[in-house]
């Protein structure tokens, strides 16, 4: 977020928390020792932040960082870990910010109420003089929108 001489916006806070199918939690409450006998879906963008994977951030936070849970499916990208979630091939640890679709529509829930702020975010970066011009405006107030939307 440092872009000295532009008009620099923080849109979306990211965090990390596991999300799941409700399919595959079948209406049971999870704790996090249970995530021993799930499969785990790695996406694996997480070790682009700070170089430590999602998993091991949550469960640090958790308290449960002994787990050092290794097993499960990895994916390069969010968005393919995301579908594997959604359809059921086991829980995610990823930012839920980007899978607001999936949580809105059902496809998705987090299961546990523990989210891991990241010290990242997506900014709206641009110069003073095109803040200026109608144009921009009207793509900025509807990109403010979907950020408002995507936390």
């Amino acid at each position: 977020g440092q872009f000295p001489g532009y008009h620099v916006e923080r849109l979306v806070p990211l965090s990390v928390t596991p999300l799941a199918s409700p399919r595959l939690l079948a209406g049971r409450t999870l704790a996090p020792a249970d995530l021993r006998e799930l499969t785990l879906i790695h996406d694996d963008i997480g070790k682009l932040f700070d170089g430590r994977a999602f998993w091991d951030l949550w469960l640090e936070a958790a308290g449960m960082a002994k787990l050092r849970l290794r097993h499960g499916v990895h994916f390069s990208h969010t968005v393919l870990a995301l579908e594997a979630a959604v359809e059921g091939v086991g829980i995610v640890a990823t930012l839920p910010e980007l899978a607001r679709p999936q949580l809105d529509d059902g496809r998705l829930v987090a299961p546990f109420g523990l989210r891991v702020e990241l010290p990242y975010a997506y900014f709206l970066v641009a110069r003073e003089e095109a803040l200026a011009r109608a144009s921009v405006q009207t793509f900025l107030a509807w990109l403010r929108g979907q950020a408002a939307d995507a936390r």
